[in-house]
């Protein structure tokens, strides 16, 4: 619905984009809600990964991101995820516990 209300994608509260990689090999689920809070979570054959803000980043967030699999090297070095402010990054194994994985078929 907001594709259709907000068709530039920098005004949205939340985005979805299928085809993120241009190979129907990624996914991309967004939020932001225009007070510096956003998410941003990556599918792809590997798993799930994803970027939290709200509040405040955490102080080192190199040592948060080498948590996340080198599988997701295009979202960790995507410049529109701004990765350096994060508060939190959702990793595969955490992504499965709280059913977010996307099943293989």
């Amino acid at each position: 619905m907001d594709a259709i209300i907000m068709p530039e994608w920098e005004y949205r509260y939340f985005s979805f984009n299928s085809n993120w990689d241009g190979k129907q090999g990624e996914m991309i689920v967004s939020m932001r809600n225009g007070s510096d809070g956003e998410y941003f979570i990556n599918f792809n054959d590997a798993g799930v990964t994803g970027k939290v803000l709200f509040e405040e980043s955490v102080s080192d967030v190199s040592v948060s991101l080498s948590l996340v699999p080198n599988s997701f090297s295009s979202f960790k070095n995507e410049a529109a995820f701004s990765i350096a402010n994060a508060s939190f990054f959702l990793g595969e194994k955490v992504a499965r516990l709280l059913g977010l994985h996307r099943q293989k078929t």
